[in-house]
């Protein structure tokens, strides 16, 4: 099979992908371009063999066993073919050397401070990002986050990379608005609101400290979302199923799992406070969806200076409280743990190298000056179908290890409703967000 035409013949069989490289300039490196080349752009085709011409000038000599001879046709469709090769090698390398026109977006840009706004690179074939918020703050994160603490107007500008070096910039005067914070009327002294998430499941999986790695974890109690495993992220979870009595909670909860004499025992309920920590009202916000925090030390396994943010206690206060080892509760007692999550949060990241430095916990009811959002505080509190003591122990170790792990993936809209109703004015409502 052949073409005997002055071009260069290439072979391919149905389905081959065509690689090429190109490069803007020479003094730039080249770009990599693949795609699969369709079956319509063939010429002469023979059993699953096809015959590409592309339009480079080479040796003439029709392709060695050929079967029948050339005809007018085949030299017409030919060059169709190579034609249309050559102009698609020129668009997808031209593709490659260009930087799209920069544009980006904001999921807010009005709002009480601290306003947190998400914003959202829409830049073609950009593949490098400098913003600038306006307010001294900068990232250089594709789509980031970023808290506006104080009031005022802001002026947001993206300066956008591509991958020859090309860079383009993009201004937006006066685009993000934050006005002062108006507290709202107190309506009581303490603000609160609950979700009862019932046990879902077990498996040794962690999808923030050991993410899409199946069985790489101790073994972990499940609640909330079904559909959690070593692969979950913020969309897999929103796009899941919850057993909360609350539909738009679809937030993973997990603890390690609790063993007696080293067989596991189940939660026999779990219950997900939110509240307001007595932080200033006004200024709380809801944990931003995709947030993921780790409380407690999974390794730690005796007393290490270290403040615990947990308490083991027994239900109807039958046994002693205990910071460190698990509390015996007694015949017929059960053992219960709550957990305190930390509530100021650094306004910036979702999540950390140690899932905690994003996050502190308060002082003296006030955010320290490197967490300074403060974000509704969640609080676990387990119980489970025993009386704890000796032989109980966690899948981590023993009660020192304690610790709880949190992927916020609410409705935003449902858990800001709750925050303005509930947190903001002080007072507790029920899992519906309706005043209990």
């Amino acid at each position: 099979m052949g073409f005997g035409l002055p071009y260069a013949s290439l072979l391919m069989r149905t389905g081959d992908q065509i690689s090429s490289r190109g490069a803007c300039s020479s003094r730039k490196r080249p770009t990599s371009i693949r795609f699969v080349f369709p079956l319509a752009l063939g010429a002469t085709r023979e059993g699953n063999v096809v015959a590409i011409v592309a339009l480079v000038r080479s040796d003439p000599t029709p392709l060695p066993n050929r079967r029948r001879r050339q005809t007018s046709a085949d030299r017409a469709f030919g060059a169709a073919a190579g034609v249309a090769l050559a102009l698609m090698l020129v668009a997808v390398v031209v593709a490659g050397c260009r930087l799209g026109a920069v544009a980006f977006h904001a999921d807010q840009t009005a709002g009480p401070d601290p306003l947190i706004v998400r914003f959202t690179d829409d830049t073609p074939f950009a593949t490098g990002w400098q913003w600038d918020f306006g307010d001294g703050g900068t990232s250089t994160q594709r789509n980031p986050i970023h808290t506006y603490l104080v009031p005022g107007t802001f002026t947001v500008s993206l300066v956008a990379t591509g991958d020859q070096g090309t860079t383009a910039t993009l201004t937006k005067p006066a685009y993000i608005s934050a006005s002062p914070t108006a507290n709202p009327p107190l309506q009581g002294s303490f603000g609160e609101f609950v979700a009862h998430c019932p046990f879902s499941h077990r498996a040794s999986n962690d999808p923030i400290v050991f993410p899409g790695q199946p069985g790489a974890s101790h073994s972990h109690d499940f609640f909330g979302n079904t559909t959690t495993d070593a692969s979950s992220n913020v969309l897999s979870l929103l796009a899941g199923a919850t057993n909360c009595d609350t539909p738009a909670d679809k937030a993973s909860y997990w603890v390690p799992t609790m063993r007696a004499n080293g067989v596991p025992v189940n939660v026999e309920q779990g219950t997900f406070y939110y509240d307001n920590e007595n932080l200033e009202a006004g200024a709380l916000r809801s944990p931003p969806t995709g947030l993921m925090i780790l409380t407690g030390k999974p390794g730690r396994q005796a007393a290490d200076g270290s403040a615990s943010h947990y308490v083991w206690s027994c239900l109807s206060n039958t046994g002693p409280l205990s910071t460190g080892e698990i509390t015996d509760c007694g015949p017929g007692g059960k053992v219960e743990l709550i957990l305190d999550y930390p509530s100021c949060w650094n306004g910036t990241d979702l999540d950390s190298a140690d899932h905690r430095s994003h996050m502190a916990f308060a002082v003296n009811k006030v955010c320290p000056p490197t967490h300074p959002v403060p974000i509704a505080r969640l609080q676990f509190k387990l119980r489970w179908n025993h009386r704890g003591g000796a032989g109980t122990t966690l899948s981590s170790g023993n009660g020192w290890s304690a610790h709880a792990d949190f992927f916020n993936a609410w409705d935003p809209a449902e858990m800001d409703l709750r925050v303005r109703n509930c947190l903001h004015v002080r007072i507790k409502c029920n899992p519906d967000g309706s005043p209990a």
